[in-house]
């Protein structure tokens, strides 16, 4: 394996990673909050939630960026190192 792709493979982890964190706290915010709201509410027949599904995508594609910029660093440490250690 050459640096280059040291890098992306590090890079592509981290993205990987931060997604499904993204994608599962989003999911439990969600039933969470559904649920949340049902108790509160007292009545479950009227508990209608509206998602604001753009600003979910926004969240998950920010958890996104956040995820390949928390794994910059690494990366760039991996990179550098003799590609039999980093691997």
């Amino acid at each position: 394996a050459t640096r280059p792709q040291i890098r992306r493979l590090v890079l592509a982890e981290s993205v990987i990673m931060a997604a499904i964190g993204t994608l599962v706290g989003i999911a439990l915010g969600v039933w969470f909050g559904a649920g949340l709201f049902t108790v509160l509410s007292g009545n479950i027949a009227a508990a209608a939630i509206h998602l604001p599904w753009l600003q979910l995508a926004v969240l998950a594609i920010g958890g996104a960026i956040a995820g390949m910029a928390a794994g910059w660093w690494p990366a760039g440490r991996a990179a550098r190192r003799p590609v039999l250690n980093s691997i």
